[in-house]
């Protein structure tokens, strides 16, 4: 059996702490990549909706058109303006 002094003990509380503190890093880090990843996402799917509303909203507009256009237009007579 082996017994450690304090100095052996010391020697080991600072490995355990540097391994520690080693985990905590990669854990932020791992945290970090996580939510931006998340956030990449998150703009990703933001976009992809005002695509969306701005098709549906270029459809919309083609519509009406399409519906007006037979009573908004006047007849080509009054549209050329002669004076014979």
């Amino acid at each position: 059996m082996v017994k450690l002094t304090d100095k052996g003990k010391g020697a080991i509380m600072e490995d355990m702490d540097f391994e520690r503190r080693r985990e905590l890093r990669r854990q932020k880090r791992e945290e970090m990549r996580l939510e931006a990843e998340r956030m990449l996402k998150n703009d990703d799917d933001e976009e992809e909706a005002a695509r969306e509303r701005r098709r549906r909203a270029r459809q919309e507009r083609l519509r009406n058109r399409e519906g007006e256009e037979p009573s908004s237009q006047p007849d080509s007579d009054v549209m050329t303006n002669n004076h014979r």
